[in-house]
């Protein structure tokens, strides 16, 4: 799980929880936070949640355009939501 930007393991020393993956892309940039909290990126990052966890991930341009997203559950303008029961990566665009 996730503690702030600290991913907690297992005594055998395996990451708990799914893996979500947040990629940018783009020719524009731009950051992506997450609630709840853990993830925060202007470039690709990953994080652990416990298993079943619905992350919401909100995209912020940054001198650009905010263009879409791809691999969410459901996406709405610049708010992605991921269910996390397996590992998952989610991209936003910028231009």
């Amino acid at each position: 799980y996730m503690t702030g930007n600290v991913v907690c393991f297992t005594s055998t020393g395996a990451a708990i929880g799914p893996v979500l993956t947040m990629n940018v892309s783009g020719s524009g940039s731009g950051t992506i936070s997450s609630s709840p909290p853990g993830l925060g990126c202007a470039s690709t990052c990953t994080g652990n949640f416990p298993s079943g966890t619905a992350v919401t991930l909100t995209a912020t341009p940054n001198g650009s355009t905010f263009r879409g997203w791809t691999g969410c559950d459901a996406a709405s303008g610049p708010v992605c939501t991921v269910n996390l029961t397996d590992d998952r990566t989610a991209t936003a665009t910028f231009n």
